[in-house]
């Protein structure tokens, strides 16, 4: 069950701005930001127990996915982009192959994925789907298509898209926008993350987060695994944001008003979860030596993953150890009123399905991909 989590009191420093591009001044917390409206209970929130209902994906063969670069659900229709084999896979509601489209090149309906140190991340949301359309980001372009694949029109980085890099971690659809992120450099060292909602034409900052520099080490800035990432995702009319570190995240109501900060409960971070000594190695080897040891985080990461279901209810990943067998704990915020929830799933959701019901990922021991579908209150598929 949820259980109910006391409001917490904290600051943040916000450069908001407006279309023009100028910021402003912080936003006042806790007040209610127009435009960001959530159920009073998300219908996704666990009043029960979730368990795996259907899968997709296998050690080889046609259902082999190389990486789930993004899932989508929309209607009838589930969608997994496949990057690295330049497809994706069309499923249905319970995770049964209807077709596949896409291979890879730059002409229509292909895609052509160039950053493969990026496409294996379980953060990625490289698809999108809204209505009867269908948003694909490949790293370069972003193809705007039907749900049967077919080229609608493509949305090149350039006007209100040039801000977008090969290295943004999703990209979502809003009514006929874009939204995604963009980090820049404020100066030697300093940085600032930036979410936009863009048309071919025009583009509109929401927000902009300060961030601390990151550490040197050898001569050279690394972002070490225990380093603090912004996250964002929107839903409900709403965009969510997070410098992953904070107690708290950002709303910024789409339809134009001033984003503001909720709290949220974060437990203590534990900053040795990662495989340092194998991290350490991969860095060692890729930097021929220049670069020994990982130097200590600038920001400690606390936040692991967010995204927002169609309630309005903000999901959190906190960064906690691993426990076989156990799931992993969430804290679910409402992007209308604050309300904190705790609760724990089997998996952390990728995509949320009907009521109920939702889509993550998992990796095997082969380093097979497959999607899963959890439904509340059903019983464990075999």
């Amino acid at each position: 069950m949820p259980r109910s989590l006391p409001r917490l009191a904290v600051s943040v420093l916000l450069l908001v701005a407006a279309a023009c591009g100028g910021a402003g001044a912080p936003p006042d917390e806790g007040r209610p930001a127009a435009g960001c409206e959530a159920r009073a209970t998300s219908r996704w929130a666990p009043g029960g127990s979730y368990a795996a209902t259907a899968s997709y994906g296998a050690e080889d063969g046609p259902d082999w996915l190389q990486s789930v670069s993004g899932i989508a659900a929309a209607d009838s229709l589930v969608f997994v982009f496949d990057a690295p084999r330049s497809r994706v896979v069309v499923l249905s509601p319970g995770l049964a192959a209807r077709g596949a489209f896409g291979r890879k090149g730059g002409g229509p309906g292909e895609f052509d994925p160039t950053m493969g140190q990026v496409l294996d991340r379980a953060d990625l949301g490289w698809i999108d789907a809204e209505g009867d359309s269908l948003l694909v980001f490949d790293g370069e372009r972003l193809a705007l298509l039907s749900p049967r694949g077919e080229p609608i029109r493509y949305l090149r980085r350039e006007r209100g898209l040039r801000l977008l890099s090969n290295e943004a971690r999703q990209v979502r659809l809003y009514r006929t926008s874009v939204l995604f992120a963009s980090e820049g450099r404020r100066g030697p060292g300093a940085r600032e993350w930036a979410a936009w909602r863009a048309s071919p034409r025009a583009e509109t900052r929401l927000l902009s987060l300060r961030l601390p520099p990151l550490p040197v080490e050898g001569g050279a800035v690394v972002d070490g695994p225990d380093q603090a990432r912004p996250l964002w995702d929107a839903g409900a009319g709403c965009l969510a944001a997070s410098d992953g570190e904070g107690s708290w995240i950002v709303r910024v109501p789409l339809a134009g008003g001033r984003p503001d900060t909720l709290p949220v409960p974060l437990p203590a971070a534990d900053a040795g979860a990662a495989d340092r000594d194998a991290d350490t190695e991969q860095l060692r080897t890729a930097t021929r030596g220049r670069i020994r040891e990982i130097p200590p985080p600038s920001a400690v990461r606390q936040v692991e993953a967010l995204r927002v279901d169609p309630d309005g209810w903000a999901w959190i990943l906190p960064r906690r150890p691993k426990r076989a067998g156990a799931g992993v704990d969430v804290v679910l915020v409402s992007l209308a009123t604050g309300e904190a929830r705790a609760a724990t799933v089997p998996a952390f959701p990728r995509a949320f399905g009907t009521p109920g019901s939702f889509y993550a990922s998992v990796s095997g021991e082969m380093d097979e991909h497959r999607v899963v579908r959890y439904s509340l209150g059903a019983a464990r598929s075999p």
